[in-house]
This record gives structure tokens, C-alpha cells and sequence, in this order.
């Protein structure tokens, strides 16, 4: 995995654009899909950035490229059906566990009060979080045992044993679909095979200043880079320091209690605490977070 960062977004972009437009990468002609001459895929998240980066590139070709962005996490999706045998390959889009798909099949299941879109809407949100950032508790729930936590409260209890059932249903329906978290782990297994074939899979994936990353799709960006895929991830950092272990004030008010908690007092200086610039560390987590992400690679 190659990793590009810098302080100034203008510079970042120009670098980005320039190995973009390079010869073999980009050919205006044939970008179709989400995937470039070669099997190059640009991933951009941010709206914004879309346009500032259309703009770069028609400030240093001349002429208007409508490029095809991709989000990550359809791109690794269609990745693992990419890999998928011949009667199990589809588009991304087609999954029934994606949020866009989840909305209706929810929708129909959901019944008095609750059957609103809205209510809907959110539902299928949360669902899609817990398939990325939860899927212990979803392999729980398909096992049809409670997800347990520590201190749980009686909320807690009454809200998981409703969405524990809905997602059984919803499961019964598509029985014969694989949901998110289950497709990352047939990926991860394929891309883990010796010999493992890499022509479905893209040639080069471009990642523009990405907020955050989720675990599972920075691990299997690992693993497609170990299979042969170029992956290049550009990252607009917000200090040139090493901002990895700044506390925020909330953390300090929870180590505060904490001590307290303990029957101790233990100041700033005991615990060696890295104050650091108090906007990067209240306002900057996700970049804090998603550079100690890449070092753990290190």
C-alpha cells in the first residue's frame, strides 16, 4: 500500500491528478463503471472534493473528464463478487443487505407506528453500520442469541431483542444472500488462497483524502495490495506532528473520573498526558484514529 500525505489539499490534489492522468492509468474514452483503462478505480467520498478534483483535471488536460468515482465500500464489494463463481456474480447494487435495498425489505416487515419510511430509513442505516463496524453482534443474532454487554440496561435489552427478530426475518427472506460482513470473510479467504487470481480484481485503486476507514475495509485493502492490487491512499493531514496520542477534553474528563474513581489523584504530569493543540485533538479524531490504523501495518 502506498500511502501520500500532505498538509496543503491543493498540493495533495496535484499529486493525485498528475499519477491519475499519467500514461496507461486514464484513457477519457473508456472511463465507464467505475473502473479505468487497466482496472483503475478512483475512490472519493466527499462531494466536495469530487468537483475540486474534475477541476484539477480539466485545468491540466484541457478538456472535461467526467470521472467515475466509486465509493469504497461498493468498490470491495464488487470485488468479492468479482471473485465469486459464475452463478453467484452480480453488481453490488443488487445485494439485499445494502442500505438502498434494506430501506423496502424493512419497510415491508415493520408493522403499526413504526411503519414509517423514515423509521425505515434509519433502520437500514443502523443495520449497514453493524454488518461493517458490529459483525460479532450480527453473527450472534444469526445464531439467535442475545448480544450482551456489560451494564446493559433495560433499554438496551428491550431495543436489541426487537432488532435481533427484525434482522432474523429479514434473514429468513434472503436466505440465499450473502449479507455485507459475510461477503468481506469469503473475500478474505479467497484473496488468502495461494494462487488466487487477481485479473478480476483492479489493477490500481486511487483513495483521496478519506476522513476515516472502517477496520474491515483497511484490512482488506491490505489483503488486495498483497494480491497484486495497487493501492494508493492519499491522505490531507492536519499537522505535520505526530498527532496520534493528543487527548481530547472528553478524554481528560474521563481519566479524571476515572482516577477519581479509584480513590487517586493523578495530575496531567503523572500521566505523562499529550495535551498537544487543543483544536487538532478536540476536532481531529478521525484522522488520529485512522493514522494509528496504518501504523499498526507498519
Amino acid at each position: 500500500m502506498n500511502i501520500y500525505q500532505h498538509t496543503d489539499i491543493e498540493k495533495l490534489a496535484d499529486e493525485f491528478t498528475d499519477a491519475l492522468l499519467s500514461k496507461g492509468n486514464f484513457n477519457a474514452s473508456s472511463a465507464k463503471g467505475g473502473f479505468l483503462t487497466g482496472g483503475n478505480v478512483i475512490v472519493c467520498e466527499s462531494k466536495g472534493l469530487q468537483e475540486y478534483l474534475q477541476k484539477k483535471c480539466v485545468d491540466k488536460c484541457g478538456i472535461w473528464i467526467a470521472l467515475p468515482f466509486k465509493p469504497l465500500a461498493g468498490l470491495l464489494m464488487q470485488c468479492a463478487y468479482n471473485l465469486s463463481s459464475k452463478e453467484h456474480k452480480k453488481d453490488e447494487k443488487e445485494n439485499a443487505f445494502n442500505a438502498n435495498n434494506l430501506v423496502w425489505a424493512i419497510y415491508r416487515l415493520l408493522e403499526g407506528e413504526k411503519k414509517t419510511f423514515s423509521f425505515a430509513s434509519e433502520i437500514a442505516s443502523l443495520f449497514s453500520a453493524y454488518q461493517i463496524y458490529r459483525p460479532k453482534l450480527i453473527e450472534q443474532w444469526e445464531k439467535n442469541e442475545a448480544y450482551k454487554i456489560k451494564n446493559a440496561d433495560e433499554n438496551f435489552i428491550r431495543n436489541e431483542k426487537w432488532q435481533r427478530e427484525l434482522w432474523l426475518k429479514l434473514k429468513a427472506e434472503f436466505k440465499d444472500e450473502q449479507n455485507v460482513s459475510e461477503l468481506y470473510k469469503f473475500m478474505e479467504s479467497k484473496l488468502k488462497e495461494a494462487g488466487s487470481e487477481n485479473r478480476f480484481l483492479p489493477k490500481q485503486i486511487f483513495i483521496f483524502a478519506p476522513v476515516a476507514i472502517a477496520p474491515i475495509h483497511l484490512s482488506t485493502l491490505r489483503l488486495l495490495a498483497k494480491a497484486g492490487c495497487k493501492v494508493n491512499l492519499y491522505l490531507f493531514q492536519i499537522s505535520n506532528e505526530y498527532i496520534g496520542e493528543h487527548l481530547s477534553d472528553k478524554q481528560i474528563a474521563y481519566l479524571r473520573k476515572k482516577s477519581w474513581a479509584n480513590d487517586k489523584i493523578v495530575n496531567e504530569k503523572e500521566l505523562y498526558w499529550d495535551l498537544g493543540n487543543r483544536l487538532i485533538a478536540n476536532l481531529g479524531r478521525c484522522s488520529q484514529v485512522l493514522y494509528e490504523q496504518l501504523l499498526e501495518d507498519l
